[in-house]
């Protein structure tokens, strides 16, 4: 929970947060990814919620795109998700911590120079 609540300060990775919790509270590496994606379920319907709430951009984009187009855009965007999450608990079963902990920060460095390069 406390890491969790760390991980809502602008720059800091809310899966990588709760994940390293795990790993230093001795979980297995496996384990640590599987309960970290298990505890995005609530934050992540509680932030949709909040935005729905919220937020007037969010009916502007469903008004173009349709009621269709955003259950599509949700499947599709669950589909990935599964297939990514699956992907790095296969990895996190057959490596070492430490290569875990390179690959992601690799990922997460390229992903913010991109982010910072183009602006979004």
């Amino acid at each position: 929970g406390i890491s969790q609540g760390i991980a809502a300060l602008p720059g800091i990775s809310r899966s990588g947060m709760t994940t390293s919790a795990m790993l230093f509270m001795g979980l297995c590496a496996e384990e640590a990814f599987r309960l970290s994606f298990l505890a995005l379920i609530p934050a992540s319907a509680g932030a949709s919620a909040l935005t729905l709430l919220m937020g007037r951009s969010t009916y502007s984009a469903i008004g173009r795109i349709g009621y269709l187009g955003a259950l599509v855009a949700m499947l599709i965007s669950t589909l990935v998700s599964l297939a990514v999450i699956k992907s790095i608990l296969r990895f996190a079963r057959r490596s070492r911590v430490y290569r875990i902990t390179f690959v992601l920060g690799i990922i997460a460095i390229i992903s913010g120079a991109l982010s910072l390069l183009t602006g979004s």
